[in-house]
């Protein structure tokens, strides 16, 4: 019962209740739109009659959407309750051998996001990433995978820092191809300087590295390759 496309069938109070106890925090809205197939169909039983909701659990923003068999509305799950219903059904990852990491590049390892925030405290960068399905399968094998920032010199200055800080990939999982990393600077600066920073793009590099951090790709200049595609996704539509 773990295939993605199966019927579930639920006819004990537990898990009924589950179910149910989704849908009553989920933000509801107006779904009249194609939807692709889902990834489950769940049958619940309850005094005899059946009631069939379909579910959308690997989306890759991470929340999950539930619907009613032949009714438009639509049910919006949060980001943890998307998790619990993924640990429920328990999708079994594919058996991948260990495998040694190559050299990545942008066809591998798209950059699509990078955003600047900060508080009287820290300066936060996140970075969203996709992976192609081959580096999907490569960091799956890795017992874990690391990305670093390095920062233009005018910020190593502001900041004090001239080493790049290094964060832990998340784990590749549920076929998600879409990632995202956060970097955190402490920081005591004005809030002048912490708006600069929040302003300033240029000049911040990204690497990944494999398990032994060993460099294994190098993206230069972030905000250009984000740039980029962003223009190429404008031409697809």
């Amino acid at each position: 019962m773990k295939e993605k496309g199966d019927v579930k069938v639920f006819g004990n109070v537990k898990e009924h209740e589950l179910i149910v106890n989704l849908l009553s925090k989920a933000e509801r809205v107006e779904a009249d739109l194609q939807l692709a197939a889902a990834d489950y169909t769940v049958t619940i039983e309850r005094e005899h009659n059946k009631e069939l909701y379909e579910l959308w659990i690997h989306n890759e923003d991470r929340r999950g959407w539930i619907k009613k068999n032949k009714e438009k509305e639509l049910y919006v799950l949060s980001k943890e309750d998307t998790a619990a219903l993924v640990e429920f059904f328990a999708f079994p990852e594919q058996t991948v051998n260990e495998m040694p990491m190559g050299e990545v590049s942008n066809k591998d390892l798209q950059l699509i996001r990078f955003i600047i925030v900060s508080n009287p405290q820290v300066i936060q960068y996140k970075v969203t990433y996709q992976v192609s399905h081959a580096l999907y399968n490569t960091l799956a094998a890795q017992p874990e995978y690391y990305l670093k920032l390095t920062f233009p010199t005018k910020i190593q200055n502001t900041l004090g820092i001239k080493e790049g800080t290094v964060v832990k990939g998340e784990q590749m999982k549920n076929g998600y191809r879409q990632y995202e990393i956060q970097f955190t600077v402490p920081c005591n600066l004005s809030e002048a300087q912490r708006k600069a920073i929040e302003r300033y793009y240029e000049g911040y590099n990204l690497f990944i590295l494999d398990y032994l951090q060993h460099i294994k790709g190098e993206f230069p200049n972030i905000i250009e390759i984000v740039k980029e595609h962003g223009m190429k996704m404008d031409l697809k539509r």
